[in-house]
């Protein structure tokens, strides 16, 4: 008999651990959807790490082929040989040129951007700014100039 009530008394704890616990009734009996924190974190995350690529100026040029992409949490020059990414800084200049001076301790940046029609030297398509960027990385001791074409993603 002792060990028939352990064998009921194991199938009962399987049975009931296998109730699905995704609904359960709200204030008005209606069913209701949980949503554990884990899935609510993970929300959060990924709306963060959206967030923490959204672009709202790109740039690009050739000879040699680079890009820059400019957003609210850094800037990031990417060349064939390499990537310099910085934080964010607040430009100087008016709306016809913005001026922004980077430096940190792996580089030094200025970026200059002209509102000027620029036309791609690789597509041949226009572009309503002109992109200067000047950079230096590590121990170098002279600038390498880098010249091409941007637009605000808002254009």
């Amino acid at each position: 008999m002792k060990k028939f009530t352990i064998i009921l008394l194991g199938i009962c704890v399987s049975v009931l651990s296998c109730k699905d616990k995704k609904t359960s009734e709200g204030k008005d009996g209606t069913p209701e959807a949980s949503i554990s924190i884990d899935t609510v974190v993970k929300k959060e995350l990924s709306t963060e790490k959206k967030t923490a690529t959204d672009v709202y100026f790109s740039a690009n040029g050739s000879e040699p082929f680079w890009s820059l992409a400019l957003s609210d949490k850094m800037i990031k020059l990417k060349t064939v040989n390499d990537s310099i990414l910085t934080p964010p800084t607040e430009p100087s200049g008016d709306d016809q040129v913005k001026r922004y001076v980077l430096h940190t301790e792996m580089a030094k940046m200025t970026i200059e951007i002209t509102k000027a029609e620029c036309i791609s030297a690789t597509s041949g398509m226009a572009s309503p700014y002109s992109v200067t960027v000047e950079y230096m990385k590590g121990r170098e001791t002279e600038f390498t100039k880098l010249e091409g074409c941007g637009k605000y993603t808002t254009d």
